[in-house]
C-alpha cells in the first residue's frame, strides 16, 4: 500500500458556501475541545474514528473544524474519510489489521500457530511502514488500497483518511513558527502556513481522488505549460512532483491549499480552486 499523500516540510532558516473556505479564520459551529479526549469526541461524533494522541489540542481543533467545514461543503467526499487523527496511530491500526487478517488466512491454510504468528507480524509491517520524519502529514483514500485482496481491503479500508503527524503537531507554536518559514522559502504557497492550510492539502488529495481533478484538460495544462521554476514562482516548490505517476496532485493540493488560505489567490492558485469547485458542482447538481 505505497499510494499514499504526504506533505513533507523543510525547516530552511463552488458556491458561496464553499468559496467561504478562502477566509483565513474557520467558519464554524462546533464546540471546541478542551482536551484530548473531547477533540476524540468530537471527530467521533461527526462520523470519524479519531485518535488525536500526542497532538497539540490547539492542532485538534483546527483539524475538527476543518473536517465539520469539509462534511458540510463536501459531503460526499467526507463519506470516504474514516480515521483521523495521529499518523502513527493510523498506521499502528493498519499494520494491526493487516496481521490478523494474515494470522487467519494462515491458519486456515494450515499453519503451525508460531510460524502463523511471525510470518504475520512481517507481512502486516509490509503493509506500511513508519512515518517519515519530515513528514508533517497524510492522506489515504480507498485508492490507494484497491489492489489488495478483498479480505486485507476491507480490514485496512476503516482507517483511510487524512492525518496529522504528532511528532510535529505536538507543539502548536513551532507548527506557526516552521510554516512561516516554509511560506517565506516558496516551499509552500502564499497564507499557508497553519494546520488548516495542512488540512485543506491533504483534504485537496481526497477530493482529487473523488473528482478525478488530475484528469482535468485545463489542471493539466497549467501544470505543462510550467517548469519547475516557474510553478515555484507561480505557486511554491512543493507543487513541482513530476516524477510522481500522478504528477499533478502536489500541485492540486497547494493551489487548493493558496486558494483557500490567501486573502489573495495568485492566478494558479485561482484557476485550480475554481476548477476544483466547477467539477463538484458539475457532479453534485
Amino acid at each position: 500500500m505505497q499510494n499514499v499523500h504526504s506533505k513533507k516540510w523543510i525547516d530552511p532558516e463552488k458556491d458561496d458556501r464553499i468559496k467561504e473556505r478562502k477566509e483565513i479564520e474557520f467558519q464554524h459551529e462546533i464546540q471546541l475541545a478542551k482536551n484530548i479526549r473531547e477533540a476524540n469526541k468530537i471527530a467521533r461524533e461527526m462520523g470519524f474514528q479519531a485518535d488525536y494522541s500526542g497532538i497539540d489540542i490547539r492542532a485538534a481543533n483546527e483539524w475538527n473544524v476543518g473536517l465539520y467545514n469539509a462534511k458540510r461543503d463536501f459531503p460526499e467526499v467526507t463519506k470516504k474519510i474514516k480515521f483521523v487523527g495521529s499518523s502513527q496511530k493510523r498506521n499502528h491500526l493498519i499494520r494491526k489489521a493487516a496481521t490478523k487478517y494474515y494470522y487467519e488466512s494462515l491458519i486456515s491454510n494450515g499453519y503451525p500457530k508460531k510460524e502463523a504468528e511471525s510470518a504475520s507480524k512481517k507481512l502486516g509491517r509490509k503493509i506500511i511502514g513508519n512515518v517519515n520524519s519530515n513528514e508533517m502529514a497524510s492522506s489515504i483514500g480507498l485508492e490507494s488500497i484497491k489492489g489488495l485482496p478483498l479480505g486485507l481491503k476491507e480490514a485496512v479500508s476503516q482507517y483511510v483518511g487524512i492525518t496529522m503527524n504528532d511528532k510535529y503537531f505536538d507543539n502548536y507554536g513551532r507548527v506557526i513558527e516552521n510554516g512561516l518559514r516554509q511560506v517565506k522559502s516558496k516551499w509552500h504557497p502564499e497564507g499557508c502556513f497553519n494546520v488548516k492550510a495542512t488540512f485543506d492539502h491533504e483534504f485537496a488529495h481526497q477530493i482529487d481522488e473523488h473528482l478525478e481533478v488530475g484528469k482535468n484538460k485545463t489542471i493539466q495544462k497549467i501544470f505543462e505549460d510550467r517548469t519547475n521554476e516557474k510553478i515555484t514562482h507561480d505557486l511554491c516548490r512543493y507543487a513541482w512532483d513530476n516524477d510522481n505517476p500522478k504528477k499533478y496532485s502536489e500541485m492540486i493540493a497547494e493551489g487548493w491549499s493558496e486558494y483557500c488560505n490567501s486573502k489573495k489567490p495568485r492566478e494558479m492558485a485561482t484557476i485550480i480552486g475554481e476548477e476544483i469547485i466547477k467539477l463538484w458542482k458539475k457532479k453534485n447538481f
